[in-house]
């Protein structure tokens, strides 16, 4: 039920409305669903230090307020850090020096920044879909420190120093939809045997998520939605190719600045599509053919 809320108010601004309430509640639908199926034999339980520096232990849910702080922080935390199912992001440094964290900061907030003054001085296709994926990671991250301001888990690691596109999936993006893994990636390499059909359904789904967000802005919404999905789809395939290519040797230079490439290079063609469609006047360029 939740994904027909969009169409109530399908009149409504598209830029403003829709593609954040479809974000939304393809999110939560999803969310819901893995709650469902994956979480709920048995529940999941909320755990507690009561002690400072003592051993995690399961939280009481004998009083109202127990109860509305579990059900709070299973709907508002992305990656259940508060529970005994908790997803953790592999590959991301424990405890770091005060060095090394402004590292991290400059990587996170620094480079989103002059992004964005980039665009600006040169407002180019490819400078733009740069510009939005920084604006995208800090307002994300605003939003989680708004709603968990004392998370020792940041929701970014450095998304621009990611060696491959693997690593920026895994490790640097924020990763805060773990159902990716239990609705798409897990049972196709259940029913298939294989990480890389499991790894494609994962990406499948995740292209579907947004190009149904992305559909609204466009005159043509299904040739803006099929490109976004490819674009995803994509994604896996840079994964597997860095993988045949490059082996145990991840992270070199040359990889670097492929993977890249195609996620600006790629992108620029997505953002110039968005440009020649888009319902609103002030983003739609003139000079389309």
């Amino acid at each position: 039920m939740a994904l027909l809320a969009p169409y109530t108010i399908a009149n409504a601004h598209p830029l403003l409305v829709q593609p954040g309430l479809r974000c939304i509640c393809f999110f939560y639908s999803c969310k819901l669903l893995d709650l469902a199926f994956t979480k709920a034999d048995p529940p999941p339980t909320r755990l507690i230090r009561k002690d400072k520096g003592g051993e995690l232990e399961a939280a009481s849910m004998e009083t109202w307020n127990d109860a509305t702080t579990y059900v709070w922080l299973m709907f508002a935390e992305m990656r259940y850090h508060s529970f005994d199912t908790a997803v953790e992001q592999r590959g991301r440094p424990g405890l770091v020096s005060l060095a090394e964290r402004r590292r991290q900061q400059a990587w996170t907030f620094g480079i989103p920044t002059l992004l964005i003054i980039l665009v600006c001085l040169l407002p180019t296709a490819e400078t733009k879909i740069a510009s939005l994926l920084a604006a995208i990671q800090l307002i994300f991250q605003l939003l989680h420190t708004l709603l968990h301001p004392s998370c020792p888990h940041p929701l970014f690691y450095m998304p621009f120093a990611a060696a491959s596109m693997s690593d920026f999936w895994t490790i640097h993006w924020h990763a805060s939809a773990p159902f990716l893994r239990t609705l798409a990636y897990s049972p196709t390499r259940k029913v298939t045997g294989s990480r890389a059909a499991g790894m494609m359904a994962a990406f499948c789904l995740s292209g579907i998520w947004h190009a149904w967000c992305a559909a609204p802005l466009a005159i043509k919404p299904w040739l803006l939605a099929f490109n976004v999905w490819a674009y995803f789809m994509g994604f896996g395939i840079v994964i597997l190719a860095e993988r045949w290519l490059w082996g145990t040797q991840q992270g070199g230079m040359i990889q670097r600045l492929c993977v890249w490439a195609y996620a600006i290079g790629v992108g620029g063609y997505m953002w110039r599509i968005l440009e020649c469609n888009c319902k609103l006047d002030w983003v739609r360029t003139t000079h389309c053919t």
